[in-house]
């Protein structure tokens, strides 16, 4: 009983704070919700290439960088978005046995996507988002010493990703975010990143 008075208790602590933050007045300088805007996103990407055709890789720890151009309607935003990413090869296994590569290969990839995003105002000052995106990529490796590995990955595309994070106004139009995305480039490829986005509305 005394269990049950106590989640009861801290379940309307929870949702009268969370009321506190929707019914808050919002800054007058906010501008509306609809309009256009700029955004640019970076962040450590780690890529992971499942066994394929006997041969499985181990793959650094590289970047991603991305610009988009989109249209905000709240709470919804449309986006067109290219992005770059760049890993390192250090080792590759074989069924026989492993190696590590000599020539430090590496892999490069470019995506365009269209991006969409719900964004959950619960908040005056924190903004949790979600996100969807499609589009193309073309994935490569750069591995003169090796054509094994060049034929492991290189392909192009239909690519899908999902989007989360959290952002706030920190200046005049200029919002700033945490962001993770997930993104699956072919069948046997997977990139995860997670970093910061800034975003002008105009």
């Amino acid at each position: 009983m005394n269990n049950r008075l106590l989640l009861c208790t801290l379940t309307l602590a929870l949702l009268q704070w969370v009321n506190g933050f929707t019914t808050c007045a919002c800054p007058q300088e906010v501008p509306s919700c609809t309009s256009y805007y700029v955004s640019i996103f970076g962040a450590p990407n780690f890529m992971e290439v499942q066994n394929h055709h006997h041969l499985h890789l181990t793959i650094d720890t590289g970047y991603v960088g991305a610009f988009a151009i989109g249209y905000a309607f709240n709470p919804f935003r449309l986006e067109g978005e290219v992005s770059y990413r760049w890993n390192q090869i250090s080792k590759k296994q074989e069924s026989s046995g492993s190696s590590r590569t000599q020539a430090k290969p590496h892999t490069d990839s470019l995506f365009w996507m269209i991006n969409s995003y719900y964004d959950c105002c619960w908040s005056c000052y924190l903004t949790p988002y979600i996100g969807l995106g499609i589009g193309f990529g073309n994935l490569k490796t750069h591995a003169p010493s090796d054509h094994q590995i060049n034929n492991h990955i290189r392909s192009n595309g239909i690519a899908f990703q999902t989007i989360g994070g959290i952002k706030t106004r920190i200046w005049g139009n200029i919002d700033l975010a945490i962001e993770y995305r997930y993104l699956a480039a072919h069948s046997h490829v997977v990139e995860q990143s997670a970093g910061l986005a800034l975003s002008y509305a105009f």
